[in-house]
């Protein structure tokens, strides 16, 4: 007894080896967990085990639907739908067994390929025996068919021959008076078996009759007086015929002449012809229209205006101005190309327009300051505006407005006045005008993404159709210099188009086979479109095309580009030699001098840093502007020289986020659309000039020009005057 344990003793061994039970059942599944899957088999065909997760994918994926690589199950109809059958043992759809059966029952309606009914019944009243062949005829006169194929004999009698033509299966009869035929005339008159009817007055022919024979004998000779005095009266009674008048018929006289003016007077042949000869062979117009000579001379018209209108963009590109409006005479063009700077006596002296600050008279001396003065303008806008562009004849600024459509204004002078222009209820963006000032390019956000506008005579925008319109939103768009292509970026993939004009035919060209990236914004050709920038988002900010022909091949990436930064606002000078491009953050303004292919970045300092949403160059390319997030909202630089200096802020400054600029032909007048009513505003550019002394003393640094007054006027008027740059 003393060798065994106590109670106590015994539970300590029952717990000890409850523990050790446990802790060996911990670590049994501890192993079954690490061996996974290969402690467990899956389920075979002829085993059961776990579920594979491909397995479960497939039970979870099957569906009623005609799904391709998932398992069938029937739905709650207990149907199930499968794909158009390809294969010849792929399953057959109610759709495929429909069509057989439509088939079948128009194979069955079908009256062509089977017997009617009718026909059936037809066929059974056949009697037996029945031949294709019966006889021809049964009797002639009494003459009886004895058989199927009988034949009957036509045999000649007197004065009668029978000819026949088998080939022609053809009998013909000829009478051949081999007997002369007995007297049978009073079969012919009245009383005969063969009368001869009398003749009818204004009918057909006959016998005379006795009464005409009598009176043709006896009474004709008695009634010539009657006869003579009836045809003078049935003379008598026909009204007289007047001469012909362009309002009556009549009598006309024919003339050859081809130099009278007369109107009772008929042109012969020969005059007509003396007058083609005079006119000449239209097939030899020179024009595309040689069938009709009015649709011909107004091509050629056209041409002329077309070409004016050519001149006159000339004139305004050299920093001169034409008066009047479109179609310009040659009187207008001569005085235009009179106002553009040419070689004088003195080196810098130039021609212009200023603002006089008070009374000057012509030829005195004066000084020109920078000046910039808002203009007032009446609008009537209910939205932010967007863009802003004049056309190059400098005849329209056009408006882009926030859901809203275009504003379209009219220079008259120096005033704009707004005028109608064609509805649209979408938020238009960055617009732009063709060089030659004929078409009007409107992007937009809305569903129509590019509309495309004709400019014809009397202010006429018709919209011209039938395009292939870019998918996406539109977002800026510019047209080359030589106006042979439109160019437009898009927000959406592949975030451009171009557009070949021939006419007024936009082809759409294709595509870069590099495109930009990641929504393109401000694009800009050089003047003779060799090369087209783009500005966009992504990491290369800007992407360079040079064309060749119609293909646009995307240059290396720029140098020194920021690796952050979108590209916003983007254009060339008028001369293509320098590139601005407004970005999204600091460094603001990115500026590149081009030379051929080669682009190099020009630092710059004293610049915005916020985003630039648009940039624009003056025609003579002495001013760059610019539109910005934020205050001040538009910057103004000088340019000249091949220098970057900012004007001061003018005093009154845009309301609102800075979209749009852009600078009259002229450069006289600038605008600014932007994200606040009044939502344009209008600055006036011209030097404001000074009266000046012959003082050196007089002359301060903020005076930019030296020269003299050419018209006299008072403070507050536009006056001509020649500045000699100091």
């Amino acid at each position: 007894m003393d060798t065994k344990g106590t109670p106590a003793d015994a539970q300590t061994k029952a717990d000890a080896a409850k523990t050790a039970a446990i802790a060996a059942a911990a670590a049994d599944l501890a192993a079954h967990k690490a061996r996974g899957a290969d402690e467990h088999p899956m389920a075979k065909g002829n085993a059961a085990g776990f579920m594979s997760a491909a397995d479960k994918l497939k039970s979870d994926a099957s569906t009623s639907a005609a799904t391709p690589d998932t398992l069938m199950q029937r739905d709650a109809e207990g149907r199930a739908k499968v794909a158009a059958p390809a294969a010849a043992d792929d399953i057959a759809r109610k759709a495929e067994t429909d069509a057989v059966q439509t088939k079948l029952d128009s194979h069955a309606a079908d009256t062509v390929k089977h017997v009617t009914q009718a026909e059936h019944d037809k066929l059974q009243n056949i009697q037996a025996g029945a031949e294709v062949n019966q006889n021809a005829f049964s009797k002639i006169n009494d003459v009886s068919a004895g058989s199927k194929t009988d034949t009957v004999t036509l045999v000649g009698g007197t004065g009668i021959t029978i000819t026949t033509d088998p080939a022609n299966k053809r009998v013909s009869f000829t009478a051949t008076g081999e007997a002369t035929p007995g007297p049978h005339a009073l079969s012919h008159i009245q009383g005969g078996t063969d009368v001869i009817p009398d003749a009818e007055t204004g009918g057909v022919s006959g016998l005379m009759s006795g009464p005409d024979a009598q009176y043709l004998r006896v009474g004709v000779p008695e009634r010539f007086d009657e006869i003579e005095e009836y045809v003078a009266d049935q003379i008598a009674a026909i009204p007289p015929v007047n001469d012909a008048t362009l309002t009556d018929k009549g009598i006309v006289q024919l003339s050859k002449s081809t130099t009278g003016d007369r109107d009772t007077i008929a042109a012969t042949e020969s005059a007509v012809g003396a007058v083609q000869h005079q006119v000449g062979n239209l097939a030899e117009l020179q024009t595309t229209d040689k069938d009709n000579l009015v649709d011909a001379l107004n091509e050629v018209f056209q041409s002329g205006v077309d070409g004016k209108n050519l001149i006159k963009s000339a004139v305004i590109v050299k920093g001169g101005t034409v008066a009047g409006t479109s179609p310009h005479s040659f009187a207008e063009l001569t005085d235009g190309i009179g106002t553009i700077e040419t070689a004088t006596v003195i080196k810098g002296q130039q021609e212009a327009v200023g603002i006089f600050k008070s009374n000057i008279q012509a030829n005195d001396p004066i000084k020109t300051r920078y000046n910039i003065e808002q203009k007032n303008v009446a609008t009537n806008f209910a939205n932010n505006g967007q863009s802003v562009r004049f056309s190059p004849d400098n005849r329209y600024m056009a408006v882009s407005v926030m859901s809203v459509g275009i504003s379209m204004f009219k220079r008259i002078g120096d005033e704009y006045s707004q005028i109608p222009f064609p509805s649209i209820s979408e938020s238009t963006r960055y617009i732009s005008f063709s060089p030659d000032s004929k078409f009007f390019a409107v992007p937009s956000l809305g569903a129509v993404s590019l509309r495309i506008f004709k400019i014809e005579e009397g202010d006429m925008f018709t919209e011209i159709k039938g395009f292939i319109i870019p998918s996406g939103r539109s977002n800026y768009t510019d047209f080359s210099s030589d106006g042979k292509y439109l160019a437009v970026s898009l927000l959406e993939d592949p975030c451009i188009a171009i557009y070949k004009i021939e006419g007024d035919t936009f082809t759409k060209l294709a595509n870069p086979s590099i495109p930009p990236t990641n929504g393109a914004y401000g694009i800009s050709f050089t003047p003779n479109a060799d090369y087209l920038a783009v500005a966009h988002g992504g990491s290369n900010l800007a992407s360079i095309y040079k064309r060749n022909g119609d293909v646009f091949t995307k240059l290396a990436n720029l140098p020194s580009l920021p690796g952050t930064n979108n590209g916003y606002g983007l254009a060339f000078s008028h001369s293509g030699d320098h590139l601005f491009i407004g970005t999204s953050a600091t460094p603001g303004l990115l500026w590149y001098i081009r030379n051929g292919d080669s682009f190099t970045k020009v630092n710059i300092s004293s610049q915005a840093t916020n985003v630039i949403y648009d940039i624009r160059c003056s025609q003579d390319d002495r001013y760059m502007a610019m539109t910005m997030y934020s205050s001040p909202y538009m910057s103004l630089y000088d340019l000249k020289n091949g220098g970057f200096s900012k004007y001061p802020n003018p005093s009154v400054l845009p309301t609102g986020i800075g979209y749009g600029v852009d600078f009259s032909p002229d450069s006289n007048f600038l605008g600014v659309a932007h994200g606040a009513l009044p939502a344009l505003t209008l600055y006036d550019m011209r030097d404001g000039v000074y009266l000046s002394s012959n003082v050196r003393s007089s002359i301060s640094a903020s005076d930019i020009g030296l020269g003299y007054a050419k018209e006299s006027g008072i403070a507050g008027e536009a006056k001509k005057i020649v500045k000699i740059w100091s």
